[in-house]
């Protein structure tokens, strides 16, 4: 499945990099999330309930914050086990205008 989209902020662009990488506005960027606790530097556990058809459940996991390129880009890496089941994962890249998504 692929998501994509863009927005424009009204805002100086480092502070809209900070604000992409806050601890709340990552919970808050991820539908269904219920637990979203940091355990390391750029690293968050997680417990997220997802109701999309063959993926239904609920989910522990982790996210990390990886390639961060300062006040420009960075990409999450989401893995999840499901409870009672099998493994997912995933990636979401974020690109602040002028830059390309891997």
């Amino acid at each position: 499945m692929e998501i994509s989209g863009d927005h424009r902020f009204a805002a100086p662009r480092e502070a809209v990099y900070r604000a992409l990488l806050d601890p709340k506005a990552l919970q808050a960027s991820m539908p269904g999330c219920e637990k979203f606790v940091e355990v390391a530097p750029q690293s968050y556990d997680l417990t997220i309930r997802v109701g999309i058809a063959a993926i239904k459940g609920t989910y522990s996991g982790n996210v990390q914050v990886r390639e961060p390129v300062e006040n420009d880009s960075y990409r999450l890496v989401v893995r999840g086990d499901r409870v009672r089941s099998h493994r997912q994962s995933g990636h979401r890249s974020a690109c602040l205008h002028g830059c390309h998504a891997r």
